[in-house]
């Protein structure tokens, strides 16, 4: 079983999707033997329960080679569509570092305003639990929610907040890598 503490030293080490620091031979991290990126095993997308020392990440994955003629027909475990969706997925966990609406819908009662200006919240967390409950039955479902998240934000924030930018470039991110990866694809 791979682990980033593979190393005998006691370094502070950043998980690529939480962004928490965590020490390096702590047993929930994982890191990738390509890139070198680290994850906690909760976090990467799909939760990695047995991994071993040679981990290659979906980042370092040529995403290319399964969005040759994909439509926006049914997702179904393994297939192409969803090797795609968690790549899009897991680039915006690693892109969303200091913006927490992004990853997560606020506390209703901590944030009552939110909900009174939102009324269909989504996070990337909605997301990736409605994706391990196979409750997506095309990918175009999935680019929508993922599309509202930043969306939401914006409406959420004022124009001169700094995270209302980021969300706006979060979602021209995302379209860039719909375009890139799923050219076929009809919204």
């Amino acid at each position: 079983m791979a682990s980033a503490g593979s190393s005998k030293s006691n370094t502070i080490v950043k998980c690529c999707c939480c962004h928490d620091l965590c020490w390096n031979f702590d047993k929930d991290i994982v890191r990738c033997s390509c890139c070198q990126r680290i994850y906690h095993k909760s976090c990467y997308y799909p939760t990695l329960l047995n991994v071993d020392t040679s981990f290659i990440c979906i980042m370092c994955e040529d995403i290319k080679k399964y969005s040759k003629n994909v439509q926006n027909i049914n997702i179904s475990f393994g297939s192409m569509k969803k090797k795609i969706i968690t790549r899009i997925l897991m680039e915006l966990y690693c892109k969303s570092e200091n913006i927490e609406l992004v990853k997560e819908c606020p506390n209703p009662q901590m944030h009552p305003m939110y909900y009174k200006k939102i009324s269909q919240p989504m996070s990337l967390g909605n997301i990736r639990r409605f994706l391990e409950q196979n409750r997506y039955d095309k990918v175009k479902y999935v680019i929508w929610d993922l599309s509202k998240i930043f969306g939401n934000v914006m409406i959420y924030l004022s124009p001169s907040d700094p995270y209302y930018k980021i969300a706006n470039e979060l979602n021209d991110y995302l379209f860039k890598m719909v375009e890139k990866w799923l050219p076929n694809l009809e919204l």
